[in-house]
């Protein structure tokens, strides 16, 4: 069985278990964790533990989770991080957040873009 466990801590991780748990979440099988540590996960106030949603719900939150945070790095963007179309430039987005570089597409800067840019 697959479930889902994710933090309520902000910004996260939060950290139970020797794993980092995210606001995204995290799906774990349930025979990764004894009854006694599941039992552990289900008490803790800054967790929420429940079932795994499907494959596409999984990656919509996350893509969801790295719009969030494109959102908020554009706004420290220096003015030479964007480029002549006033649209923030791919590489000063995917140097912000390497560990996203190969999840930041033209496509979704486009939508967090139109969800942040000035009112014209």
């Amino acid at each position: 069985m697959r479930i889902l466990v994710k933090t309520v801590a902000d910004p996260g991780p939060f950290f139970r278990l020797g794993r980092g748990w995210t606001k995204a979440g995290v799906v774990v099988e349930q025979a990764e964790f004894s009854d006694d540590e599941w039992a552990l996960l289900a008490g803790e106030p800054m967790l929420h533990v429940g079932p795994a949603p499907d494959e596409a719900e999984i990656a919509q939150v996350q893509t969801d989770d790295l719009g969030d945070r494109l959102k908020a790095m554009i706004a420290g963007l220096e003015a030479d991080s964007f480029g002549k179309d006033g649209k923030p430039r791919l590489d000063a987005l995917r140097a912000a957040l390497p560990e996203a570089k190969d999840q930041i597409t033209a496509e979704l800067r486009d939508q967090v873009w139109a969800g942040v840019k000035p009112v014209e």
